[in-house]
């Protein structure tokens, strides 16, 4: 992900996430870490001003996870750790939550653009009809044109969308 650090912070074999995070092209990986190195990790992350997103399958995220500013929970994981955490994928793939953030990315645009054309409709149409420069029923029209171009603006969220994009 572009403009994000990455990290693992593991309970698992040191040599095994070692690997992965080879696989990955990853520095920092630690392996073999306690529930509370995860969370004084995730305090350090924090203190020098990161916002940390954790991601967590097992019982020993708890803590970590109920620090960190977004946490996610994976489908299969314990239910403590789903419990705490702001977002649950409801699958097991990591590639899921890329997914994830991708969509609210083009979502939170697209928002911004509707949001952007209602103001400017307003902005035009409403002290058009009252000095009446356009009839009131033509502000009216406009105000149901405009609300369609905002719900097919939206649309575009879901035409042409691939998992894999």
């Amino acid at each position: 992900m572009v403009g994000k650090q990455l990290h693992i912070l593991s309970g698992d074999n040191p040599d095994v996430v070692r690997r992965i995070a080879d696989e990955l092209q990853l520095q920092d990986a630690q392996g073999n870490l306690r529930p509370e190195q995860k969370y004084a990790a995730i305090q350090q992350m924090q203190k020098n001003g990161a916002r940390v997103v954790m991601i967590g399958d097992g019982m020993n995220d708890g803590p970590g996870l109920s620090i960190a500013d977004v946490s996610v929970a994976m489908g299969q994981g314990a239910p403590i750790t789903q419990a705490r955490s702001d977002v649950l994928l409801l699958s097991n793939r990591l590639l899921d939550f890329a997914y994830a953030v991708r969509m609210c990315t083009r979502a939170l645009r697209l928002i911004k653009q509707n949001l952007a054309w209602a103001v400017l409709y307003n902005i035009v149409a409403i002290p058009a009809a009252v000095a009446g420069v356009i009839a009131p029923w033509h502000a009216a029209m406009g105000m149901s044109l405009s609300s369609l171009i905002v719900v097919l603006n939206s649309l575009r969220l879901l035409i042409g969308q691939d998992r894999n994009e």
